[in-house]
């Protein structure tokens, strides 16, 4: 759930970025349609107040889809809270029921010490020197018997528990639930709106496949592996950018490749050719700044 709570300050962050802006209409779209994919829970809306942020886009914006969309959050947001206050509400007796064996436990451990100190009071009447030292090594003996109780308890369980099934390179049914819904939001963002394109391959296998090079390249599911997941689902949805999606859907770029682009690799035609404009400019400005220098009168 630590993805998605991270998933959802991403959102929140564009969505308070975009906010109020002339220009990003369709982004707020997609971040919102994002937001409806998520699994969130009551915890998430809770510690990341992300219903504040989502009404108050729904104040400032004049779109009917973004304010249709807003809604239809708050709606399924609401439910969601109401079940996981009902959830609590039935959770209460388990928690009692736990509480009640810890204090059968602590009792046990209670009377435990007291026979300790009833059978340390009955020993043998030694010298005032030697008293101490007895009385350390008879303590120290039971709680090694304990210890040693307690680690064969520990080896039994260890031996009764299940394998874990560890993580296929090529299986979709993945057990580790960040790369599971990894792959899930990389295949939603690789179909885009369902329209079929002549020559495509499987999505979820290409998605797959893209995910699978990603967590290679990082070796585990940290900040750095969602951030590029999370880069890669907002290129490939990017409106204005078409081609990147047609071409890695129709094969003609390889998931090796795209795994290794950056933001600027990803980025459309148009963005490459006016990022390549406004260098030129700045470097020709500052190539005339230092030739003709500064003008002062003569005195």
């Amino acid at each position: 759930m630590e993805f998605v709570k991270s998933e959802v300050v991403h959102i929140q962050k564009q969505l308070e970025k975009f906010n109020g802006c002339k220009f990003g209409g369709d982004r707020v779209l997609d971040l919102l349609k994002a937001l409806q994919e998520l699994p969130v829970d009551g915890t998430v809306l809770t510690k990341t107040k992300i219903t504040m942020t989502v009404n108050a886009v729904k104040k400032n914006s004049f779109d009917d889809q973004v304010v249709r969309l807003v809604n239809d959050l708050t709606k399924k947001w609401k439910k969601i809270m109401a079940e996981s206050s009902s959830g609590k509400e039935n959770t209460a007796p388990s928690v009692n029921s736990s509480s009640k064996k810890l204090e059968a436990v602590s009792r046990t451990r209670r009377d435990q010490e007291r026979s300790a100190s009833s059978h340390i009071n009955t020993l043998a009447p030694i010298s005032s020197s030697n008293k101490a030292v007895s009385v350390r090594k008879q303590i120290r003996e039971m709680l090694c018997a304990t210890v040693k109780v307690n680690g064969s308890r520990k080896t039994n369980q260890k031996r009764t528990s299940p394998p874990v099934k560890a993580v296929g390179t090529s299986s979709s049914n993945t057990a580790d639930y960040i790369r599971e819904k990894s792959r899930e939001m990389l295949c939603a963002a690789i179909k885009g709106d369902g329209t079929p394109v002549e020559g495509a391959g499987d999505p979820q296998h290409l998605a797959e496949m893209l995910e699978e090079c990603i967590y290679q390249e990082f070796r585990s599911a940290d900040k750095k592996y969602a951030s590029t997941i999370r880069s890669k689902i907002f290129n490939l949805r990017d409106a204005q950018n078409p081609q990147l999606r047609l071409s890695f859907l129709c094969c003609q770029t390889s998931p090796q490749s795209l795994a290794k682009m950056t933001s600027t690799d990803m980025a459309s035609v148009d963005l490459k050719a006016m990022r390549e404009k406004w260098t030129k400019e700045a470097i020709n400005e500052a190539q005339s700044g230092t030739i003709e220098g500064t003008k002062i009168d003569a005195l």
